[in-house]
C-alpha cells in the first residue's frame, strides 16, 4: 500500500472482508504463536486482534504471562488481547504491568486506560473496571522517566475523581515550580485535559508568556525529557518541516542551514529552541542573507559566503556565487533567515521536546 515515489501509504478505496484471511490463518494460527522466530509471532499476534481470531486468545495471554518472546512479541499479544476482549485479557494486563521490560509496563500501563477489560475476569484477574489512578501513582512515584511521562498522559485520560485529585496535585506543583523539567510538559499536557484544572493551566501560561518578540517561554516546557527515537523520526522523517533537506547531522543532510552536529553542547538548548521557534533571532555565522542594491540599479539577494573590506561574496539563489564591490553598493538590508518561521505551530511541543533530545545526543 505505499507509494514507491513519494513514501505515502494509500491504502485501497473499499474495505477489506476479514472473513477470508481469518478463515485461512485460524488453523494455523496457534502453531505461528507458539514455535516460530519472535518477528513471527509478532505478526500473528497483530493479525490474530486484528482479525478477531478469539480463538488464540489463551495462547496470547500465556506469552504475556509467561513472558515468552521478546518484547515486542509480548506488547503485540497484549494489544491483541485488549482487540479480542476476551476473559483471558485481564489477568495478562495484570500480568504485563510488573514485566521485567518497560516497553511492555508502558503498553499495559496505557491500555489499563484506553482499553480496559470489559469481559468478565478470569480465574486468577482482577475485577474488572477497577479505577487505575493508584497504580498510575505508584508508577509516578518510582517509575522509570519514560514510564512516569506514559503514566502522566494516562492520567489525564481517566477523569475519574481520584485521577483528578493526583492531577491537581501536581498543577499546583508545576505553578509552584517544583515539578522536574523532564515532567512539566507532561504534566502540562494531562492537566490540560481535565475542565476543572483549565484555571490552573491558564495561570500556568499566563505566568510564561513570551517576553518580547523572540521569547522561548511559553516553550520552556519542550527543553528537557524528549525522546531520542521519536526525535530522529521528526528530524528525518516528517515531511511538513523537512529538517534534513536544510542541516547535515554528522556531514549527511542539506547544505542551506548549518550543520547541527554538536551544537547543543556549544550552544545550548536554549539556543537550538530559539533558533527552532524565531529563526530571524540570531541566524548562524556563515548563513546570514543580504540583499544588495548596487548603484546602476542592479539588486542581488543571497547568502553571504565571505566578507572583505573590498568586497562581498553572495550565493544568490539565481545567479550562484556572485562578487560584489562594495564601492558600488547603494544599499545594504539584512535579509530573512532561510530557515521559515512556524515551526512552533507545525511541531506539537512534544514533538520538540523529541527533536531537541535528539539534536542533544548528535555529538
Amino acid at each position: 500500500g505505499r507509494d514507491r515515489i513519494t513514501g505515502l501509504w494509500r491504502p485501497t478505496a473499499f474495505a477489506r472482508d476479514a472473513k477470508a484471511p481469518g478463515e485461512a490463518l485460524k488453523p494455523h494460527v496457534q502453531q505461528l504463536l507458539a514455535g516460530t522466530p519472535n518477528r513471527v509471532r509478532t505478526a500473528a499476534a497483530r493479525a490474530a486482534g486484528e482479525l478477531g481470531l478469539a480463538e488464540a486468545s489463551g495462547t496470547l495471554a500465556k506469552l504475556v504471562q509467561e513472558k515468552q518472546g521478546d518484547a515486542a512479541t509480548r506488547v503485540a499479544a497484549l494489544q491483541a488481547l485488549s482487540q479480542l476482549q476476551t476473559p483471558e485479557y485481564g489477568p495478562a494486563l495484570e500480568a504485563a504491568q510488573s514485566d521485567p521490560e518497560e516497553q511492555v509496563r508502558k503498553v499495559a500501563l496505557k491500555l489499563s486506560v484506553d482499553a480496559p477489560p470489559t469481559a468478565s475476569k478470569g480465574p486468577s484477574g482482577p475485577a474488572t473496571g477497577a479505577d487505575p489512578s493508584a497504580r498510575l501513582a505508584d508508577v509516578i512515584a518510582k517509575g522509570s522517566l519514560s514510564e512516569k511521562q506514559n503514566a502522566f498522559a494516562a492520567l489525564g485520560k481517566l477523569q475519574s475523581p481520584a485521577a483528578v485529585a493526583l492531577l491537581t496535585v501536581w498543577a499546583n506543583d508545576l505553578l509552584a515550580g517544583n515539578v522536574r523539567p523532564e515532567l512539566q510538559l507532561d504534566v502540562l499536557d494531562a492537566a490540560a485535559q481535565v475542565p476543572s484544572l483549565k484555571p490552573l493551566v491558564e495561570k500556568w501560561e499566563a505566568a510564561h508568556a513570551a517576553k518580547g518578540e523572540y521569547g522561548i517561554e511559553p516553550w520552556s516546557v519542550t527543553l528537557q525529557g524528549g525522546n531520542v527515537d521519536e526525535g530522529r523520526k521528526v528530524f528525518l522523517e516528517r515531511a511538513e518541516v523537512s529538517c534534513v533537506r536544510c542541516h547535515k547531522v554528522n556531514g549527511e543532510g542539506g547544505e542551506v542551514g548549518p550543520e547541527l552536529t554538536g551544537l547543543v553542547d556549544k550552544k545550548g538548548r536554549e539556543y537550538v529552541l530559539q533558533a527552532i521557534i524565531h529563526p530571524n533571532a540570531a541566524v548562524a555565522a556563515g548563513f546570514e542573507s543580504v540583499l544588495l542594491i548596487l548603484k546602476n540599479g542592479t539588486a542581488y539577494a543571497g547568502i553571504i559566503t565571505s566578507e572583505t573590506a573590498d568586497a562581498i561574496e553572495l550565493n544568490s539563489p539565481e545567479e550562484g556565487l556572485v562578487t560584489v564591490k562594495k564601492s558600488d553598493i547603494e544599499s545594504r538590508e539584512k535579509g530573512l533567515s532561510g530557515m521559515p518561521e512556524g515551526m512552533g505551530q507545525l511541531l506539537s511541543k512534544a514533538d520538540l521536546r523529541n527533536l531537541i533530545e535528539y539534536l542533544a545526543t548528535v555529538k
